[in-house]
């Protein structure tokens, strides 16, 4: 059951028009730096204690990190706000939607299982991908075909906001879209149980490389 204040968390997202903001989205915005703002104060350990919900450290391109909340969980989706009131939606460390954002996602859609999700890596002969379509908010942009393909899970030393520099299993995703000719690699840094710590990802040329990396997990 969602706790009052969680609720009106939740209900602010699909507000964010207005000029209403919950006073936990009130309290970020004083605290933390926005998804798309200059950073106004470092990302500590405290902090985020502080936050009784789960917490997500996103940064686009080469904007400084800022502080996300698990505002709403749907099953294996969860919801995560801004304090500039951004939303990102995610699947398992996928990213499946965004609200806020230069460019939008508005679904996806996969054929098949997801491996992020069955953790189905490469077999004997090295063969392990997915297809999925993307909708995105421009006119004449749904159902976009993207085939992907994926690494075999290897040791990998990266950098985390809190913790500092922290070996985990690293498995690599290229990206490939026909339609538009383009493709990139998505990059998943998870626990040897599976769980995703953190990711780089990009669903489109207009928007810049997406960090994500979960900071507090107190519910999720």
């Amino acid at each position: 059951m969602i706790d009052p204040m969680r609720r009106a968390l939740t209900l602010g997202i699909f507000g964010l028009s207005g000029c209403s903001v919950t006073p936990t989205l009130d309290l970020m915005t004083h605290s933390f730096p926005s998804l798309k703002g200059p950073k106004k104060s470092p990302i500590s350990a405290a902090s985020i204690a502080a936050i009784p919900y789960s917490t997500l450290g996103v940064s686009v391109g080469s904007f400084s990190p800022a502080v996300m909340v698990l505002a709403h969980i749907d099953g294996e989706e969860l919801t995560w706000v801004s304090s500039d009131r951004a939303v990102l939606v995610t699947r398992h460390g996928r990213l499946i939607r965004t609200k806020g954002l230069k460019r939008d996602l508005l679904g996806t859609e996969f054929i098949g299982p997801d491996p992020l999700m069955s953790d189905s890596w490469p077999d004997d002969e090295g063969q392990s991908g997915a297809k999925f379509n993307m909708n995105l908010n421009r006119e004449n942009e749904s159902g976009i075909g993207v085939i992907s393909s994926f690494s075999e899970p290897k040791p990998d030393v990266t950098d985390t906001l809190l913790n500092g520099r922290v070996q985990l299993l690293r498995v690599d995703e290229k990206i490939v879209v026909h339609q538009w000719r383009w493709e990139t690699t998505n990059s998943f840094w998870m626990k040897p149980d599976g769980q995703i710590v953190k990711s780089t990802q990009q669903f489109c040329p207009e928007v810049d490389l997406i960090t994500m990396e979960r900071l507090n997990a107190s519910v999720a």
